[in-house]
């Protein structure tokens, strides 16, 4: 089995719902160990072979590429067992999910960022509204905006955009 590359990486930064999705994916698709659970698990373990790692991705929502597969699956299995286990897994999900999801808001961002400077005003926030079709009351844009802008400066930094778009 594929060596244990979690020590950076601990389930903790996933919510309990979201690990408990993790967990039904990944079962899907995995197969048991033939050992026996440890004391403080009530089943046995299951490994997930790397030919199913895409597929219980895409079960989560994720979409990585033939390419992006091969390669997570190289970086944490080396010897070619064919097999990860569960915290491989999760280690695998938040190193890259995390930079395929912040590729996805650099992208969003820009869109909002009309002159490119690297924050989102107001008048740019009613200006992608209004060419998206969309009608907010000046008020509604306003409350948008404090909500949005976390360090209270009056305008929505990537780091603001970021938060603000991920948080739960």
């Amino acid at each position: 089995m594929a060596e244990d590359k979690t020590s950076e990486v601990e389930e903790e930064e996933f919510g309990q719902e979201e690990l408990q999705e993790i967990e039904e994916a990944y079962n899907i698709y995995a197969i048991p160990t033939g050992m026996p659970a440890d004391d403080d698990e009530e089943e046995p373990p299951r490994i997930l072979g790397t030919h199913n790692l895409a597929a219980a991705m895409k079960d989560l929502g994720y979409e990585p590429t033939e390419a992006e597969t091969f390669a997570m699956i190289d970086q944490v299995d080396p010897d070619k067992t064919g097999f990860i286990d569960f915290k491989t897994f999760i280690y695998l999900l938040r190193k890259n999910v995390k930079t395929m999801n912040e590729d996805d808001l650099r992208i969003a961002f820009a869109v909002f960022d009309k002159d490119g400077n690297g924050t989102i005003s107001i008048p740019e926030i009613k200006y992608i509204t209004l060419h998206l079709g969309l009608q907010y009351p000046p008020d509604e844009i306003e409350d948008m905006m404090r909500e949005a802008d976390g360090d209270g400066d009056g305008k929505i930094s990537f780091e603001d955009f970021a938060y603000f778009m991920t948080r739960k």
